[in-house]
């Protein structure tokens, strides 16, 4: 088999100027059918579920390109994730359009428009099959899971990397072809980058294996050692990208424990999960942001049956490999570029999540398209065929319009996810989150509380529930839920300084200073914690420690007007006027409308000059 598919190899044709021109015109074709497919996410709100720690209420992001931002990308494990690259796009985002999210849709969505051909131009590269490949392009361009990588803002991630991983498939196909150090150090250096951008990318070097067994038909017996160190380099980039993940999500606490998801139930629900991914590719109905986690709700038998249907579809493509090498690659794909997410090293709450399919997807669009071709090979000709395709690309992008509205905003999105899953806990606390920021304080509460009634345990629930009281004027009620919530998590510091708020509220200085600090020592970088903990220094006259903390609010944010202007009140009342006039002047230069800012200067001056 290997022999032949070189043999095929070396006879492929270069290019003429009409094949050129033929794929200049498919790739229009698939930019216009994707951009128009999805154009409706310009005009989308951004979520408040991680679009709020990656963009809107991300202080070093929302200050555009920094140096200060750059440095903190590269040193951040924020999210539970170390991916400098994707803060960076973040970041130029924000420099380029603001802080709307217009311009961050347009950029998901350009480059889940540059995914769409590369993915067509490296497979036709590869396989030198023309249409195939531009059916699994157009496939993966509007099918419906492809949504949440390109309508979230927080997803940039997927197609970045993405981006950046059929960069580095195309640049391997040329370093085969034409080997060359320096072809492979660009390889190298893509498939890096791919990894700073979201690190499931760890899969790429089994990929380009697969790749060499078809359609490179470089692998057989004789080459799989060979082979294998040829593509060390990239396993030791795979490893340590493991390796630091791991660790940035544990520090974060994000992974989740044996306790709380027992080894048992993550295999149940991984093999669950290979079906369900295959059911909603195959048939995409009532999807979802967040589906609930079965835990127990899955019983041996069901776990047993479907991981001997695994075991049963691996053995038979593998058996038909010498015959039909696609279906073996697609599938091996589908499978292996899974399990960075399938949930054996449990992350967060989700039990399966449609924006996972993004690559894996790919491979059993490998398998559908180039065994459907072969299926009808010689019985159906090209008119019929081309009919065929309409009628299943036409009716998946109407799937995908539609399930586009439902990513209008966060109430949208999670009322979509309540209407699927009504006992969704999490889908409740999203809702409510997504109320309270448009001022629903009542409807707000109301489905913080049914959060606590279906997960008693969850600490934020308790926070989110006590701030739409507070907003509401019961304070006494508020104030009960963020006790509550420090008894669940006594390191919870979105707690700690929402409790310490309410009691300054009430003159209680010092119990809010001691809740501000206790804030601080979870997350050194709460800017509003600093901020209010130096005010409450300063109105004890304890100068030194405000002047301690409005630096360092200045520090996180450097655009912190009323930080820079206390600060220059702080070191007046300290005598010493040249730095007070610095913070003066550095408030003015971001707010030249600032009225007390200039009040100050004006009686700095006033003072000192008389």
């Amino acid at each position: 088999m290997g022999s032949k598919s070189r043999q095929r190899q070396k006879r492929e044709p270069e290019p003429s100027a009409i094949h050129k021109l033929r794929a200049s015109w498919v790739c229009l074709f698939l930019i216009l059918g994707t951009f128009l497919t999805f154009a409706p996410v310009l005009n989308h709100d951004f979520i408040p579920f991680d679009d709020r720690d990656y963009v809107t209420e991300n202080e070093y992001v929302n200050q555009g390109w920094t140096p200060a931002g750059l440095k903190w990308a590269f040193t951040s494990g924020r999210s539970a994730n170390w991916h400098p690259l994707t803060w960076l796009s973040h970041m130029l985002d924000v420099e380029f359009y603001g802080g709307g999210p217009s311009g961050h849709h347009l950029t998901s969505l350009l480059f889940h428009c540059l995914n769409t051909i590369l993915l067509f131009l490296v497979l036709q590269r590869l396989t030198g099959a023309f249409w195939r490949s531009a059916i699994v392009a157009a496939l993966f361009a509007i099918h419906p899971l492809r949504i949440e990588s390109v309508a979230w803002v927080s997803e940039r991630k997927d197609v970045l990397s993405t981006f950046f991983g059929l960069t580095a498939i195309g640049i391997y196909h040329c370093y085969v072809k034409r080997p060359s150090p320096w072809i492979y150090l660009g390889l190298v250096v893509c498939f890096a980058l791919g990894l700073m951008s979201k690190p499931m990318l760890v899969t790429l070097p089994c990929v380009l294996l697969l790749l060499d067994y078809w359609p490179l038909g470089r692998l057989d017996r004789g080459t799989v050692g060979r082979l294998v160190v040829e593509k060390l380099p990239l396993f030791a980039l795979s490893a340590a990208s493991s390796v630091i993940t791991y660790l940035v999500q544990k520090q974060e606490g994000a992974v989740v424990t044996a306790q709380q998801f027992p080894l048992t139930e993550r295999f149940g629900n991984a093999l669950i999960s290979y079906w369900s991914y295959i059911g909603k590719i195959l048939w995409p109905t009532d999807l979802s942001v967040i589906y609930l986690q079965p835990g127990g709700a899955i019983s041996p038998g069901t776990a047993l049956l479907a991981a001997a249907l695994l075991a049963g579809v691996t053995v038979s493509t593998l058996r038909a490999a010498r015959r039909y090498p696609y279906l073996a690659v697609g599938w091996l794909w589908y499978l292996g570029t899974l399990v960075p997410v399938i949930g054996l090293v449990k992350v967060g709450a989700q039990s399966m999540a449609d924006r996972y399919t993004y690559i894996p997807g790919i491979g059993l669009a490998l398998m559908l398209v180039w065994g459907t071709a072969k299926l009808f090979e010689g019985r159906v000709t090209r008119t019929p065929a081309a009919i065929s395709v309409v009628l299943i690309l036409v009716p998946m992008l109407l799937v995908t319009r539609m399930q586009l509205d439902y990513w209008q905003d966060g109430i949208t999105l999670f009322q979509r996810a309540l209407e699927i899953e009504p006992e969704n806990p999490r889908a409740h606390q999203l809702l409510g989150i997504a109320l309270f920021q448009k001022g629903e304080y009542a409807e707000a509460a109301r489905h913080q509380r049914e959060t606590i009634r279906l997960a008693p345990q969850d600490a934020d629930a308790h926070v989110n529930l006590a701030l739409a009281l507070d907003r509401q004027g019961k304070r006494d009620e508020a104030m009960r839920y963020y006790r509550e919530a420090l008894e669940l998590e006594p390191d919870k510091a979105p707690a700690h300084q929402n409790y310490a708020i309410a009691l300054e509220a009430q003159g209680r200085l010092t119990e809010a200073a001691t809740h501000y600090q206790a804030a601080l020592r979870v997350q050194p970088a709460l800017v509003q914690a600093h901020y209010n903990l130096a005010l409450i220094r300063a109105r004890e006259s304890r100068v030194d420690e405000a002047i301690l903390h409005f630096e360092k609010a200045i520090r996180i944010r450097p655009d912190f007007v009323e930080a820079h202007n206390n600060l220059g009140n702080s070191y007046v009342v300290a005598g010493q006027p040249q730095k007070a006039r610095s913070h003066y002047q550095a408030a003015r230069r971001i707010d030249p409308g600032h009225s007390g800012v200039q009040a100050n200067l004006h009686n700095l001056s006033a003072q000192y000059e008389r």
